[in-house]
Protein backbone atom coordinates (compact mmCIF):
# COMPACT_ATOMS: atom_id res chain seq x y z
CA UNK A 1 0.00 0.00 0.00
CA UNK A 2 1.00 3.44 -0.92
CA UNK A 3 1.97 5.71 1.81
CA UNK A 4 1.23 9.29 1.19
CA UNK A 5 4.69 11.94 1.38
CA UNK A 6 5.18 14.13 3.66
CA UNK A 7 6.66 17.83 2.67
CA UNK A 8 8.70 19.80 4.89
CA UNK A 9 9.57 23.01 3.36
CA UNK A 10 5.69 23.94 1.77
CA UNK A 11 4.11 25.80 3.72
CA UNK A 12 1.39 26.65 0.52
CA UNK A 13 -1.63 25.22 2.09
CA UNK A 14 -3.48 24.85 -1.28
CA UNK A 15 0.00 22.98 -2.82
CA UNK A 16 0.31 21.13 -0.32
CA UNK A 17 -3.44 19.56 -0.07
CA UNK A 18 -3.71 19.34 -3.90
CA UNK A 19 -0.26 17.54 -3.54
CA UNK A 20 -1.38 14.95 -1.63
CA UNK A 21 1.19 14.77 1.15
CA UNK A 22 -0.05 14.02 4.98
CA UNK A 23 -1.79 16.26 6.66
CA UNK A 24 -2.22 16.71 10.20
CA UNK A 25 -5.32 18.32 10.14
CA UNK A 26 -5.80 21.89 12.20
CA UNK A 27 -8.80 22.92 10.35
CA UNK A 28 -11.02 22.63 13.92
CA UNK A 29 -9.05 26.18 14.20
CA UNK A 30 -11.63 27.51 11.64
CA UNK A 31 -14.29 27.23 14.04
CA UNK A 32 -12.93 28.18 16.98
CA UNK A 33 -12.03 31.45 15.76
CA UNK A 34 -15.35 32.19 14.16
CA UNK A 35 -17.30 31.15 17.37
CA UNK A 36 -14.62 33.39 19.35
CA UNK A 37 -14.62 35.95 17.15
CA UNK A 38 -12.17 38.13 19.17
CA UNK A 39 -11.24 40.83 16.87
CA UNK A 40 -7.60 40.44 17.16
CA UNK A 41 -6.18 37.04 17.81
CA UNK A 42 -2.71 36.86 18.54
CA UNK A 43 -0.76 33.29 18.10
CA UNK A 44 2.69 33.44 19.43
CA UNK A 45 4.90 30.42 19.10
CA UNK A 46 8.22 29.43 18.54
CA UNK A 47 9.16 29.76 14.51
CA UNK A 48 8.61 26.32 12.41
CA UNK A 49 5.49 25.34 14.38
CA UNK A 50 3.36 26.46 11.91
CA UNK A 51 2.30 29.56 12.17
CA UNK A 52 3.19 30.27 7.96
CA UNK A 53 1.34 27.08 7.18
CA UNK A 54 -2.11 27.43 9.58
CA UNK A 55 -2.37 31.18 8.02
CA UNK A 56 -2.38 29.98 4.60
CA UNK A 57 -5.21 27.52 5.14
CA UNK A 58 -6.97 30.32 6.90
CA UNK A 59 -7.17 32.45 3.29
CA UNK A 60 -7.77 29.30 1.85
CA UNK A 61 -10.80 28.90 3.64
CA UNK A 62 -12.20 32.86 3.90
CA UNK A 63 -11.07 34.38 0.80
CA UNK A 64 -13.48 34.73 -1.50
CA UNK A 65 -13.75 32.09 -4.48
CA UNK A 66 -15.70 32.73 -6.88
CA UNK A 67 -15.48 29.68 -8.95
CA UNK A 68 -15.55 27.70 -5.55
CA UNK A 69 -12.21 26.06 -6.37
CA UNK A 70 -11.16 25.98 -2.90
CA UNK A 71 -14.06 24.02 -1.57
CA UNK A 72 -12.29 20.25 -2.69
CA UNK A 73 -9.59 21.36 -0.41
CA UNK A 74 -11.26 21.11 2.66
CA UNK A 75 -13.04 17.68 1.71
CA UNK A 76 -13.41 15.13 4.02
CA UNK A 77 -11.71 17.59 6.75
CA UNK A 78 -12.76 18.02 10.46
CA UNK A 79 -13.91 21.51 9.44
CA UNK A 80 -16.60 19.77 6.74
CA UNK A 81 -18.30 18.37 9.87
CA UNK A 82 -19.87 21.58 11.33
CA UNK A 83 -22.19 22.98 8.08
CA UNK A 84 -22.85 26.33 9.88
CA UNK A 85 -19.15 27.06 9.83
CA UNK A 86 -18.87 25.54 5.72
CA UNK A 87 -20.98 28.79 5.03
CA UNK A 88 -17.86 30.80 5.69
CA UNK A 89 -15.86 29.45 3.23
CA UNK A 90 -15.07 31.60 0.55
CA UNK A 91 -17.20 34.80 1.26
CA UNK A 92 -14.64 37.09 2.93
CA UNK A 93 -11.95 39.64 1.24
CA UNK A 94 -8.38 38.79 2.65
CA UNK A 95 -5.43 40.67 2.95
CA UNK A 96 -2.67 38.34 3.58
CA UNK A 97 0.90 39.68 4.21
CA UNK A 98 3.92 38.29 5.78
CA UNK A 99 6.81 40.01 7.44
CA UNK A 100 9.29 36.96 7.43
CA UNK A 101 11.73 38.22 4.89
CA UNK A 102 11.69 41.80 5.81
CA UNK A 103 15.72 40.54 7.62
CA UNK A 104 17.77 43.66 6.28
CA UNK A 105 20.97 45.15 7.78
CA UNK A 106 19.21 48.59 7.68
CA UNK A 107 16.03 50.21 8.09
CA UNK A 108 15.88 51.98 5.06
CA UNK A 109 16.07 48.24 3.31
CA UNK A 110 13.87 46.62 5.76
CA UNK A 111 11.13 49.10 5.14
CA UNK A 112 11.52 48.91 1.49
CA UNK A 113 10.57 45.26 2.06
CA UNK A 114 7.80 45.87 3.60
CA UNK A 115 6.95 48.25 1.36
CA UNK A 116 6.95 46.27 -1.70
CA UNK A 117 5.42 43.34 0.26
CA UNK A 118 2.04 45.97 0.57
CA UNK A 119 2.36 47.02 -2.85
CA UNK A 120 2.31 43.47 -4.27
CA UNK A 121 -1.01 42.27 -1.68
CA UNK A 122 -2.41 45.79 -3.87
CA UNK A 123 -1.99 44.27 -6.68
CA UNK A 124 -3.06 41.17 -5.81
CA UNK A 125 -6.48 42.70 -5.09
CA UNK A 126 -6.43 44.88 -8.37
CA UNK A 127 -9.63 44.60 -9.37
CA UNK A 128 -11.14 46.47 -6.24
CA UNK A 129 -8.22 48.70 -5.81
CA UNK A 130 -8.55 50.18 -9.78
CA UNK A 131 -12.30 50.44 -9.05
CA UNK A 132 -11.55 52.98 -6.03
CA UNK A 133 -11.89 56.16 -6.53
CA UNK A 134 -10.66 58.52 -3.71
CA UNK A 135 -6.74 58.94 -2.73
CA UNK A 136 -5.62 57.98 -6.18
CA UNK A 137 -2.47 59.78 -5.37
CA UNK A 138 -1.76 57.63 -2.35
CA UNK A 139 -2.96 54.35 -4.16
CA UNK A 140 -0.75 55.04 -7.26
CA UNK A 141 2.87 55.67 -4.96
CA UNK A 142 1.78 52.62 -3.25
CA UNK A 143 1.36 50.87 -6.22
CA UNK A 144 4.49 52.05 -7.82
CA UNK A 145 7.02 51.28 -4.61
CA UNK A 146 7.07 55.36 -3.81
CA UNK A 147 9.94 55.76 -1.92
CA UNK A 148 8.30 58.38 0.51
CA UNK A 149 7.12 55.86 3.62
CA UNK A 150 4.60 58.65 4.17
CA UNK A 151 2.47 56.94 2.24
CA UNK A 152 2.50 53.59 3.92
CA UNK A 153 2.11 54.37 7.43
CA UNK A 154 -2.23 53.47 6.84
CA UNK A 155 -1.76 51.77 3.73
CA UNK A 156 -3.21 48.29 5.60
CA UNK A 157 -5.93 50.54 6.36
CA UNK A 158 -6.81 52.01 3.26
CA UNK A 159 -6.93 48.42 1.52
CA UNK A 160 -9.33 47.25 3.93
CA UNK A 161 -11.38 50.38 3.22
CA UNK A 162 -11.08 49.65 -0.73
CA UNK A 163 -12.18 45.98 -0.33
CA UNK A 164 -14.85 46.57 1.53
CA UNK A 165 -16.45 49.36 -0.57
CA UNK A 166 -15.93 46.59 -3.41
CA UNK A 167 -17.32 43.27 -1.68
CA UNK A 168 -19.72 45.37 1.08
CA UNK A 169 -18.09 42.11 3.41
CA UNK A 170 -16.03 42.75 6.54
CA UNK A 171 -12.37 41.99 5.75
CA UNK A 172 -10.41 39.70 7.04
CA UNK A 173 -6.44 40.49 7.62
CA UNK A 174 -4.00 37.65 8.08
CA UNK A 175 0.06 39.19 9.34
CA UNK A 176 2.01 36.27 9.68
CA UNK A 177 6.02 36.70 11.90
CA UNK A 178 4.81 40.30 12.98
CA UNK A 179 7.88 40.57 14.96
CA UNK A 180 10.69 39.10 12.55
CA UNK A 181 11.59 42.87 11.74
CA UNK A 182 11.29 44.15 14.96
CA UNK A 183 13.66 40.80 16.17
CA UNK A 184 16.21 41.52 13.51
CA UNK A 185 16.43 45.38 13.58
CA UNK A 186 17.15 45.22 17.35
CA UNK A 187 19.97 42.66 16.32
CA UNK A 188 21.39 45.22 13.77
CA UNK A 189 21.11 48.80 16.03
CA UNK A 190 17.67 50.08 14.30
CA UNK A 191 14.72 49.05 16.53
CA UNK A 192 13.45 52.43 17.23
CA UNK A 193 12.96 53.38 13.99
CA UNK A 194 11.66 49.60 12.76
CA UNK A 195 9.17 50.01 15.88
CA UNK A 196 7.92 53.77 14.26
CA UNK A 197 7.16 52.11 11.48
CA UNK A 198 5.09 48.60 12.42
CA UNK A 199 3.21 50.63 15.31
CA UNK A 200 1.89 53.30 11.75
CA UNK A 201 1.21 50.33 10.22
CA UNK A 202 -1.28 48.49 12.96
CA UNK A 203 -2.57 51.18 14.80
CA UNK A 204 -4.88 52.01 12.18
CA UNK A 205 -5.43 48.65 10.74
CA UNK A 206 -6.36 47.00 13.80
CA UNK A 207 -7.48 49.24 16.70
CA UNK A 208 -9.56 51.73 14.99
CA UNK A 209 -11.01 49.76 11.66
CA UNK A 210 -14.73 49.62 11.76
CA UNK A 211 -14.48 47.03 8.26
CA UNK A 212 -12.55 44.60 10.04
CA UNK A 213 -14.25 41.39 10.80
CA UNK A 214 -10.96 39.90 12.21
CA UNK A 215 -7.60 39.73 12.26
CA UNK A 216 -4.71 36.66 13.33
CA UNK A 217 -1.10 37.81 13.31
CA UNK A 218 1.07 35.10 14.54
CA UNK A 219 4.95 35.69 15.70
CA UNK A 220 6.68 34.66 18.54
CA UNK A 221 6.76 37.13 21.67
CA UNK A 222 4.71 37.05 23.85
CA UNK A 223 3.02 33.17 24.86
CA UNK A 224 0.28 33.46 27.41
CA UNK A 225 -2.72 30.59 27.59
CA UNK A 226 -4.75 30.48 24.58
CA UNK A 227 -7.29 28.50 23.48
CA UNK A 228 -5.66 27.59 20.11
CA UNK A 229 -2.56 25.71 21.91
CA UNK A 230 -2.89 22.45 19.95
CA UNK A 231 -3.25 24.01 16.52
CA UNK A 232 0.26 25.11 15.82
CA UNK A 233 2.74 21.94 16.60
CA UNK A 234 2.03 18.39 17.13
CA UNK A 235 0.11 16.76 20.17
CA UNK A 236 1.30 13.34 20.94
CA UNK A 237 -1.75 11.73 19.55
CA UNK A 238 -1.70 13.28 16.47
CA UNK A 239 2.62 11.89 16.67
CA UNK A 240 1.32 8.72 17.90
CA UNK A 241 -0.69 8.42 14.50
CA UNK A 242 1.96 9.55 11.99
CA UNK A 243 4.39 6.67 13.33
CA UNK A 244 1.14 4.08 13.47
CA UNK A 245 0.29 5.78 9.74
CA UNK A 246 3.86 4.83 8.81
CA UNK A 247 4.38 1.44 10.41
CA UNK A 248 7.41 2.67 12.46
CA UNK A 249 8.92 1.45 15.24
CA UNK A 250 7.68 2.04 18.71
CA UNK A 251 11.10 2.67 19.56
CA UNK A 252 11.17 6.07 17.20
CA UNK A 253 8.49 7.45 18.61
CA UNK A 254 10.01 7.20 22.35
CA UNK A 255 12.93 8.78 20.64
CA UNK A 256 11.14 11.69 19.21
CA UNK A 257 9.18 12.17 22.59
CA UNK A 258 12.77 12.74 24.12
CA UNK A 259 13.94 14.39 21.79
CA UNK A 260 11.59 16.86 20.29
CA UNK A 261 8.60 16.79 22.93
CA UNK A 262 8.17 18.94 26.43
CA UNK A 263 6.46 22.65 25.25
CA UNK A 264 3.77 23.47 27.00
CA UNK A 265 1.12 26.04 25.92
CA UNK A 266 -1.62 26.11 27.04
CA UNK A 267 -3.13 23.36 28.71
CA UNK A 268 -1.70 21.35 25.88
CA UNK A 269 1.70 18.98 25.65
CA UNK A 270 2.91 19.96 22.39
CA UNK A 271 5.98 18.46 19.99
CA UNK A 272 8.21 20.71 17.60
CA UNK A 273 6.21 19.78 14.56
CA UNK A 274 9.11 21.06 12.13
CA UNK A 275 11.69 18.60 13.89
CA UNK A 276 9.29 15.15 14.17
CA UNK A 277 8.46 15.31 10.12
CA UNK A 278 12.13 15.45 9.34
CA UNK A 279 12.53 12.47 11.75
CA UNK A 280 9.57 10.55 10.72
CA UNK A 281 10.78 11.47 6.87
CA UNK A 282 14.22 10.35 7.10
CA UNK A 283 12.70 6.93 8.90
CA UNK A 284 10.27 6.17 6.05
CA UNK A 285 13.20 6.76 3.64
CA UNK A 286 15.59 4.41 5.44
CA UNK A 287 18.09 6.80 6.64
CA UNK A 288 20.31 6.59 9.51
CA UNK A 289 18.10 5.80 12.18
CA UNK A 290 19.24 8.23 14.97
CA UNK A 291 18.11 11.67 15.23
CA UNK A 292 19.16 15.14 14.65
CA UNK A 293 18.54 18.57 16.49
CA UNK A 294 16.80 19.82 13.09
CA UNK A 295 15.34 22.94 14.64
CA UNK A 296 19.16 24.17 15.49
CA UNK A 297 19.62 25.12 11.81
CA UNK A 298 16.40 27.27 10.99
CA UNK A 299 18.09 30.28 13.33
CA UNK A 300 21.02 31.92 13.93
CA UNK A 301 19.82 31.33 18.26
CA UNK A 302 20.81 35.38 18.67
CA UNK A 303 18.17 34.60 22.07
CA UNK A 304 20.69 32.10 23.37
CA UNK A 305 23.95 34.43 22.77
CA UNK A 306 22.27 37.53 24.18
CA UNK A 307 21.71 35.28 27.42
CA UNK A 308 25.42 34.23 27.30
CA UNK A 309 26.57 37.53 27.07
CA UNK A 310 24.70 38.91 29.87
CA UNK A 311 25.93 35.95 31.89
CA UNK A 312 27.23 36.88 35.58
CA UNK A 313 28.35 34.18 38.03
CA UNK A 314 24.32 33.22 39.26
CA UNK A 315 23.19 33.28 35.61
CA UNK A 316 26.14 30.73 34.84
CA UNK A 317 25.32 28.50 38.15
CA UNK A 318 21.49 28.76 36.27
CA UNK A 319 22.37 27.58 33.21
CA UNK A 320 24.58 24.94 34.50
CA UNK A 321 21.25 23.59 36.64
CA UNK A 322 19.02 23.75 33.28
CA UNK A 323 21.30 21.82 31.62
CA UNK A 324 21.36 19.12 34.32
CA UNK A 325 18.00 18.77 33.74
CA UNK A 326 16.47 21.13 36.43
CA UNK A 327 14.74 24.14 36.81
CA UNK A 328 14.41 27.55 37.65
CA UNK A 329 11.99 30.33 38.67
CA UNK A 330 11.40 33.29 36.72
CA UNK A 331 8.85 35.96 36.57
CA UNK A 332 7.49 35.77 32.71
CA UNK A 333 6.52 39.07 31.61
CA UNK A 334 3.56 39.14 29.17
CA UNK A 335 4.11 42.89 27.62
CA UNK A 336 7.24 42.70 26.64
CA UNK A 337 9.02 44.20 23.99
CA UNK A 338 12.53 43.53 22.28
CA UNK A 339 13.66 46.68 23.80
CA UNK A 340 13.81 44.87 26.84
CA UNK A 341 16.12 42.02 25.87
CA UNK A 342 19.10 43.37 27.45
CA UNK A 343 17.62 43.03 31.31
CA UNK A 344 18.56 40.70 32.89
CA UNK A 345 15.31 39.68 34.48
CA UNK A 346 13.16 40.02 30.95
CA UNK A 347 16.12 37.63 29.35
CA UNK A 348 14.17 34.48 30.39
CA UNK A 349 10.65 35.48 29.41
CA UNK A 350 11.94 35.88 25.45
CA UNK A 351 13.79 32.19 25.90
CA UNK A 352 10.43 31.10 27.14
CA UNK A 353 8.74 32.87 23.99
CA UNK A 354 11.15 31.89 21.49
CA UNK A 355 10.65 27.89 22.92
CA UNK A 356 14.35 27.48 24.08
CA UNK A 357 12.49 27.03 27.64
CA UNK A 358 9.23 25.70 28.41
CA UNK A 359 7.09 25.44 31.94
CA UNK A 360 4.47 22.94 33.18
CA UNK A 361 4.05 25.03 36.51
CA UNK A 362 3.09 28.28 36.18
CA UNK A 363 1.36 30.60 38.84
CA UNK A 364 0.19 33.81 39.10
CA UNK A 365 1.19 35.47 42.42
CA UNK A 366 1.15 39.21 43.03
CA UNK A 367 0.34 40.22 39.66
CA UNK A 368 2.93 38.79 37.99
CA UNK A 369 3.29 35.01 36.26
CA UNK A 370 5.99 32.84 38.04
CA UNK A 371 7.09 29.93 35.83
CA UNK A 372 9.32 26.88 36.62
CA UNK A 373 11.80 26.75 33.40
CA UNK A 374 13.10 24.06 31.88
CA UNK A 375 15.34 23.06 28.87
CA UNK A 376 11.93 21.67 27.08
CA UNK A 377 14.43 18.42 25.18
CA UNK A 378 17.54 17.05 23.80
CA UNK A 379 17.18 19.45 21.04
CA UNK A 380 16.88 22.06 22.75
CA UNK A 381 19.83 21.07 24.97
CA UNK A 382 22.16 20.45 22.17
CA UNK A 383 21.68 24.01 20.75
CA UNK A 384 22.59 25.54 24.35
CA UNK A 385 25.05 22.86 24.78
CA UNK A 386 26.41 24.17 21.38
CA UNK A 387 26.74 27.76 22.12
CA UNK A 388 28.32 27.46 25.26
CA UNK A 389 31.01 25.49 24.03
CA UNK A 390 31.78 28.46 21.46
CA UNK A 391 31.75 30.85 23.85
CA UNK A 392 34.21 28.67 26.60
CA UNK A 393 36.10 28.51 23.93
CA UNK A 394 36.37 32.26 22.97
CA UNK A 395 36.63 32.89 26.86
CA UNK A 396 39.86 30.22 26.29
CA UNK A 397 41.03 31.71 23.10
CA UNK A 398 41.04 35.80 24.80
CA UNK A 399 42.82 34.02 27.82
CA UNK A 400 46.15 35.40 28.67
CA UNK A 401 48.05 31.81 29.18
CA UNK A 402 51.37 32.24 29.75
CA UNK A 403 51.92 31.80 32.97
CA UNK A 404 49.82 28.76 32.52
CA UNK A 405 52.29 27.71 30.27
CA UNK A 406 55.27 28.52 31.95
CA UNK A 407 54.11 26.97 35.31
CA UNK A 408 53.31 23.67 33.25
CA UNK A 409 56.84 23.57 32.21
CA UNK A 410 58.32 24.62 35.81
CA UNK A 411 56.26 21.92 37.13
CA UNK A 412 54.56 24.24 39.58
CA UNK A 413 51.64 22.49 40.58
CA UNK A 414 50.00 25.23 42.77
CA UNK A 415 50.06 27.89 39.94
CA UNK A 416 48.43 25.51 37.44
CA UNK A 417 45.87 24.81 39.67
CA UNK A 418 45.09 28.62 40.18
CA UNK A 419 45.40 29.29 36.35
CA UNK A 420 43.06 26.96 35.67
CA UNK A 421 40.40 27.85 38.08
CA UNK A 422 40.61 31.28 36.85
CA UNK A 423 39.10 29.72 33.58
CA UNK A 424 37.00 27.75 35.26
CA UNK A 425 35.48 30.96 37.08
CA UNK A 426 34.33 32.02 33.31
CA UNK A 427 33.40 29.50 31.77
CA UNK A 428 29.75 27.04 31.77
CA UNK A 429 29.59 23.56 32.03
CA UNK A 430 27.35 21.93 29.43
CA UNK A 431 28.18 18.03 30.13
CA UNK A 432 26.94 17.27 33.73
CA UNK A 433 30.52 18.10 34.85
CA UNK A 434 31.67 14.64 33.56
CA UNK A 435 35.31 14.29 33.03
CA UNK A 436 34.91 14.62 29.60
CA UNK A 437 34.36 18.42 30.05
CA UNK A 438 37.29 19.02 32.42
CA UNK A 439 39.20 17.06 29.58
CA UNK A 440 38.11 19.23 26.70
CA UNK A 441 38.90 22.15 29.08
CA UNK A 442 42.06 21.62 29.53
CA UNK A 443 42.56 20.06 25.82
CA UNK A 444 41.46 24.23 24.25
CA UNK A 445 43.67 25.56 27.08
CA UNK A 446 47.00 23.52 25.98
CA UNK A 447 46.13 24.33 22.37
CA UNK A 448 47.92 27.71 22.34
CA UNK A 449 51.41 26.15 23.22
CA UNK A 450 52.65 26.18 19.64
CA UNK A 451 56.11 24.93 20.15
CA UNK A 452 54.57 21.55 21.36
CA UNK A 453 52.38 18.76 19.67
CA UNK A 454 49.18 17.84 22.03
CA UNK A 455 47.19 14.40 22.08
CA UNK A 456 44.31 13.02 24.03
CA UNK A 457 44.06 9.97 24.80
CA UNK A 458 47.18 8.47 23.35
CA UNK A 459 48.23 4.82 23.59
CA UNK A 460 51.28 4.05 25.55
CA UNK A 461 52.60 1.59 28.03
CA UNK A 462 49.33 -0.73 29.08
CA UNK A 463 46.23 1.87 28.19
CA UNK A 464 45.97 5.38 27.24
CA UNK A 465 46.49 8.49 29.07
CA UNK A 466 44.71 11.76 29.20
CA UNK A 467 46.34 14.05 27.32
CA UNK A 468 50.35 14.02 26.70
CA UNK A 469 52.13 17.03 25.49
CA UNK A 470 56.01 16.69 23.79
CA UNK A 471 57.67 19.23 22.33
CA UNK A 472 57.61 19.26 18.48
CA UNK A 473 61.55 18.80 17.70
CA UNK A 474 61.49 14.79 19.34
CA UNK A 475 63.31 15.56 22.49
CA UNK A 476 63.42 17.34 25.58
CA UNK A 477 60.42 17.84 28.09
CA UNK A 478 57.20 16.08 27.54
CA UNK A 479 54.18 16.06 30.16
CA UNK A 480 51.60 13.73 30.81
CA UNK A 481 48.14 14.94 32.12
CA UNK A 482 45.70 12.32 33.84
CA UNK A 483 42.29 13.75 35.19
CA UNK A 484 40.08 12.23 38.00
CA UNK A 485 36.61 13.88 38.94
CA UNK A 486 36.06 14.16 43.21
CA UNK A 487 32.84 13.74 44.01
CA UNK A 488 33.61 16.87 46.40
CA UNK A 489 36.58 19.13 47.69
CA UNK A 490 37.38 16.73 50.77
CA UNK A 491 38.72 14.11 48.60
CA UNK A 492 39.96 16.02 45.05
CA UNK A 493 43.57 15.76 46.43
CA UNK A 494 43.18 11.62 47.32
CA UNK A 495 42.45 11.69 43.89
CA UNK A 496 45.17 13.64 42.31
CA UNK A 497 47.59 10.92 43.65
CA UNK A 498 45.20 8.35 42.34
CA UNK A 499 46.18 9.90 38.99
CA UNK A 500 49.72 9.70 39.11
CA UNK A 501 49.48 6.50 40.70
CA UNK A 502 47.88 5.49 37.81
CA UNK A 503 50.43 7.15 35.16
CA UNK A 504 52.91 4.87 36.96
CA UNK A 505 51.25 1.57 37.17
CA UNK A 506 50.34 1.87 33.50
CA UNK A 507 53.72 3.15 32.53
CA UNK A 508 52.16 5.88 30.63
CA UNK A 509 55.83 7.31 30.07
CA UNK A 510 56.92 4.36 28.37
CA UNK A 511 56.74 5.37 24.50
CA UNK A 512 57.99 8.82 25.62
CA UNK A 513 61.20 7.68 26.60
CA UNK A 514 61.37 5.72 23.78
CA UNK A 515 61.19 8.77 21.62
CA UNK A 516 63.93 10.37 23.48
CA UNK A 517 62.56 12.91 25.59
CA UNK A 518 64.72 13.42 28.67
CA UNK A 519 62.38 14.90 31.10
CA UNK A 520 58.63 13.62 31.37
CA UNK A 521 57.00 15.67 33.84
CA UNK A 522 53.42 13.89 35.45
CA UNK A 523 50.41 15.79 36.83
CA UNK A 524 47.32 14.29 38.17
CA UNK A 525 44.68 16.79 38.31
CA UNK A 526 41.24 16.05 40.00
CA UNK A 527 37.94 18.25 39.58
CA UNK A 528 35.21 19.06 41.58
CA UNK A 529 31.86 20.54 41.27
CA UNK A 530 31.89 21.56 44.92
CA UNK A 531 34.61 22.52 46.79
CA UNK A 532 33.07 20.61 50.66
Amino acid sequence: MNKKKIKIRLENFKTYIEGDYYYVDKTDFIRELITDHKIVNLITRPRRFGKTFGLSMLRCFFEIDKNKENERLFTGLKITEYPEYINHLGKYPVIHLSFKGAKRLTLEQSIRHICTMISDEYFRHKEAVSSYEARLSQINAIRNYNEDISYYYDSIYLLSQILYDFHKVPVIILIDEYDVPLEHAFFNDYYAGMLDFIRALFESALKTNEVLEFAVLTGCLRISKDRYSKYFGFTEAEVWQIIQYYELKDTLYEEIKDWYNGYHFGNEEIYNPWSVLQAVDSAVHDEPQYLEPYWSNTSSNLIVRSLLDHADANTKEEIEELLRGGFVQKPIMEDITYDDINREDSLWTFLYNTGYLTSDDMEFKNGIYLANLKIPNREVKYIFENHIQKWNDKIIRDSKLEGLYKAILDGKADTIRDEINKVLLQTISYNDYRETFYHGLVIGLLSGMSDYVLKSNAESGHGRSDVVLKHASGGGTAVIFEFKLAENGTVMEKKSREALKQIEEMKYGTDLLREGYEQIIKYGISFSTTTT
